[in-house]
């Protein structure tokens, strides 16, 4: 599990959302530092039940459909 300290300097963004319209849920964060080339992205899984999960991580962002 990441802890604040894994996060680089700048959060650029945080979503959270419903997956399949269920109680469980999907957490994505991008944090950056000075030069995008530094950006960072996860994607974690947040159970109803349970502990979350990390699914994904990138260097780089995402970019929404």
């Amino acid at each position: 599990m990441w802890v604040t300290h894994d996060i680089l300097m700048t959060l650029e963004d945080v979503e959270v959302g419903r997956l399949f319209g269920d109680a469980d849920e999907i957490l994505a964060i991008t944090s950056n530092e000075e030069h995008v080339y530094n950006a960072e992205t996860e994607i974690w899984y947040l159970p109803e039940h349970g502990n979350p999960k990390q699914v994904l991580k990138i260097l780089g962002g995402l970019a929404g459909c």
